[in-house]
């Protein structure tokens, strides 16, 4: 799956889509493409902008022959090179990559996301270019490519006194992780940024019943759904049914008093829809950014595991839920 991943940017890139500003309008005079081998010097050239500059300002990053030409030679060979191109040169690069990064396996802190995820190394922007938002262009056009594999997060490192990097990071919504080293052993400050709002898989759906007898007769003997657990609440004078449905889960609420749904005409809504979530504080903040109101996180009384509500344009209740 790496290797289809890592193989399969080039076609992802390879339209020419153009490009958007952060705002969400189209831009014109934009391209992003796949990095293509007569792209290598006029990057090669970007990079070295790139050094020249932090050794003006003191820092100590890519100081030592590191990126150059044979760095985006492999990068293009292996397909992960990617660039916004404006007249046909490119403004800003990027190495995708959908490879294990070995620095990353120790952390002092944490990453916030498990699952697969993409990285982006290489990052530069022309030096005319700076100051316009071109970096959290590209940032989001890899983030797309990204989502089309199904990975979890987006991952990128930088170093400690690299301030235009890290604004423009955090600006895209790319969360603060710790410490990483590189394999000579610098230090760098890791971020990462979930995708697709961190809804990762189907955590359960749930059902209210009016019949123990008949649900246990139905849903554990008849269609052999194990129980997993079984709550009864008095304080709400129902009985609550946890069954293992393959990955996921089915919550069945037996009770009395509730009004039969209506289901001819059909009724819209499934009730509710929930989503797994590696951090169910982090999401609820990530939908809030983008608009979406959420309820308070809670904790369930049994599991003791974090989740929040938050409602489609219709009003259905979808769950976040840890």
């Amino acid at each position: 799956m790496v290797l289809r991943r890592a193989a399969g940017v080039a076609e992802k890139c390879g339209s020419g889509r153009r490009s958007k500003n952060m705002s969400g309008k189209r831009r014109n005079d934009m391209l992003f493409q796949k990095a293509a081998p007569q792209d290598v010097s006029e990057i090669a050239r970007m990079m070295a902008q790139a050094q020249r500059w932090f050794a003006e300002n003191g820092i100590d990053q890519w100081q030592n022959g590191y990126p150059n030409e044979e760095s985006v030679r492999k990068d293009i060979a292996a397909g992960q090179g990617v660039v916004l191109r404006r007249n046909g040169l490119p403004v800003c690069y990027a190495a995708l990559s959908f490879l294990p990064e070995p620095s990353y396996g120790k952390i002092t802190g944490a990453w916030k996301y498990g699952g697969d995820y993409a990285v982006m190394h290489r990052v530069v922007t022309e030096k005319s270019h700076k100051g316009h938002g071109i970096a959290g262009e590209l940032f989001a056009r890899c983030e797309a490519v990204a989502s089309l594999f199904g990975v979890q997060s987006l991952r990128a490192d930088t170093h400690r006194d690299n301030m235009p990097m890290q604004r423009a990071l955090q600006k895209s919504g790319f969360l603060p992780c710790g410490e990483i080293c590189l394999a000579d052993g610098s230090p760098r400050l890791a971020f990462e940024k979930p995708l697709a709002v961190l809804l990762s898989q189907f955590h359960h759906a749930a059902i209210w019943a009016s019949d123990y007898d008949a649900t246990i007769q139905f849903y554990v003997r008849q269609l052999g759904f194990p129980i997993l657990r079984e709550n009864r609440r008095t304080e709400r004078g129902d009985i609550k049914l946890d069954l293992q449905v393959g990955d996921g889960e089915l919550e069945i609420f037996v009770a009395h008093g509730h009004p039969a749904r209506v289901s001819d005409p059909e009724a819209l809504g499934l009730r509710p829809l929930a989503f797994r979530v590696a951090d169910c504080e982090a999401a609820a903040k990530e939908l809030n950014r983008r608009g979406i109101v959420t309820e308070p996180v809670h904790v369930d009384e049994f599991s003791g595991v974090k989740f929040t509500f938050f409602r489609d344009p219709d009003g259905l209740p979808l769950e976040l839920h840890e």
